[in-house]
This record gives C-alpha cells, sequence and structure tokens, in this order.
C-alpha cells in the first residue's frame, strides 16, 4: 500500500468524527439515504395565575341563631404572571452516532478534524495546496 494512502487511512480511523462521517457518506451513497432524526422541544409560555377568595360571614347568639350574614369577596380577581421563556426548538441528531452532538455541532468537527489532516497532508507532501 502506498504511504499516501496508508497515513489517510491512519488518519481517518484515528477520528471518531471522520471515521463516522466516512461510514455515513458509504451508507448514503451505496445503500439508502442518511436520515438525521428531528427533535422537537417545545417550553410552554408564559403561565397565568388568575386569584380571587370569597368567604360566607355568618355570626350567631349562643343558640344557633343567624343574627348577622355577610359575603365577602376581592373586588377583583388578582392575576399573577409566572415567567417561563417560550421556547421551539428543533434539534437533528444522528441515530448512529454514540455521543450527544446534534448534526451542526459533528458537522462543525467534522471541518475542523478535515482542516487537520489537509495542514497535516500538505506538511507532509501527501496533497497539495
Amino acid at each position: 500500500m502506498k504511504e499516501g494512502k496508508q497515513w489517510y487511512l491512519k488518519m481517518v480511523s484515528s477520528s471518531p468524527v471522520l471515521s463516522f462521517f466516512k461510514a455515513e457518506r458509504n451508507i448514503n451513497i451505496h445503500e439508502k439515504p442518511v436520515k438525521p432524526l428531528r427533535h422537537l422541544i417545545i417550553e410552554p409560555p408564559p403561565l397565568v395565575i388568575h386569584l380571587s377568595f370569597s368567604a360566607t360571614v355568618v355570626i350567631c347568639d349562643k343558640n344557633g341563631n343567624v343574627i348577622h350574614q355577610e359575603e365577602a369577596t376581592t373586588p377583583e380577581p388578582k392575576s399573577k404572571q409566572i415567567n417561563a421563556p417560550e421556547k421551539v426548538e428543533i434539534k437533528y441528531t444522528f441515530a448512529d452516532w454514540k455521543g450527544n452532538e446534534d448534526v451542526l455541532t459533528l458537522s462543525k468537527m467534522y471541518l475542523d478534524e478535515l482542516r487537520k489532516i489537509v495542514e497535516d497532508g500538505v506538511k507532509n507532501g501527501f496533497l497539495t495546496g
């Protein structure tokens, strides 16, 4: 095997990200399209709680006869808003990837690894810049 090909195989196999994308590429081309998983994350909008109270006041004599009865209520309901940020997020992941990274993060990692390989390949004369 030529030295350049050995170098390439060593570089790809030493990087989990590059190995993963190489395998995904082969599946995508030779078997079936790779379809990332879509995760929909929804956080509820702000919650509003309406508070009010009512009570009946009854005054009785010692024999239990009602002397006075009155309804007591709050003039108008009080509202309290609890702020919870409303958020809808769509996240894509690869089913076969063992890490927690989403597709975008993993793609950035892949490009970083690829840049390192290209720099190394140019430095060692396997690639031309």
